[in-house]
Formats: C-alpha cells, sequence, structure tokens
C-alpha cells in the first residue's frame, strides 16, 4: 500500500477551482470525480464536466510510490472539510 499525505490547506487552496467546474448534478458518474495522478512526489489533479477539463499540480507531503486514483469531488471536500 502506498501512503499519501498532503497539506490540508494547500490542498483546498488547489482544488477550489477544479471543484467550480464539477456539475452539482452528473449526467455520468466520471463527471463528479477528481483523478489523482502522482509521481515523484508532485500530484496532478484534473476535473471535467465533459467540455471542459482542469488540471492543476499539488506537492505532497508524503508520497511512498507512484500512483494514480479517483475519488468523488464531494466525497473528498466533506473529508477535508
Amino acid at each position: 500500500m502506498i501512503k499519501l499525505q498532503f497539506d490540508r490547506e494547500t490542498l483546498l487552496a488547489k482544488l477550489k477551482l477544479p471543484y467550480t467546474i464539477l456539475p452539482k448534478k452528473p449526467s455520468m458518474i466520471a463527471h463528479e470525480q477528481f483523478l489523482f495522478k502522482v509521481t515523484g512526489g508532485v500530484a496532478e489533479i484534473t476535473s471535467t464536466d465533459g467540455q471542459k477539463q482542469i488540471t492543476v499540480s499539488c506537492d505532497t507531503t508524503k508520497c511512498d510510490g507512484d500512483i494514480q486514483f479517483t475519488i468523488p469531488g464531494r466525497l473528498l471536500y466533506s473529508t477535508l472539510g
């Protein structure tokens, strides 16, 4: 298992813009997800609404390896909030 850690405030600040394009009532489950691609301690976080895509990067505070995963946007925000 890979351990991944972020500074909470930094991550929340980086997610503000990508979160704005997540649809309130998605027609497809993929349209309410954040895609995380972590390579070399830097995470690229992508969101899409089917027409627009926003990708931001955020440094991790701890990362044991490279990983790629998705997480529902609202779940991520409720976890961080």
